[in-house]
């Protein structure tokens, strides 16, 4: 009879704990979806920027050139045959230059 009682006993707690995840996944989920809501109508209600001007990048990107100097040299070599074109600014990757421009000027 006592083994009875423990067996039920065990399976209403299992039931009880598993009760209690269940809602908690449940409230977890709920706020994930409900912020996730909140952040898109943020972001629908904000207004449209204004735009107050252009600006037109030219970008370099020489391809695959083996070696710093050789890279940097097609790299000024593109630069210099954008001259004249009509962009504000001139870009180069982030890894392009291991070497000063300024020395090759």
């Amino acid at each position: 009879m006592l083994s009875i009682l423990v067996r039920w006993g065990l399976r209403l707690l299992a039931l009880l704990i598993t009760g209690a995840m269940l809602r908690t996944r449940l409230a977890s989920g709920g706020a994930a979806v409900a912020l996730a809501a909140a952040a898109v109508g943020y972001g629908i209600l904000q207004p449209e920027p204004t735009a107050t001007g252009r600006i037109h990048v030219a970008g370099v990107q020489p391809g695959i050139v083996y070696g710093p100097q050789r890279r940097l040299e097609t790299q000024l070599r593109l630069t210099h045959e954008l001259a004249g074109l009509d962009h504000n600014v001139i870009v180069w990757g982030q890894s392009s230059a291991r070497l000063d421009p300024a020395e090759f000027r």
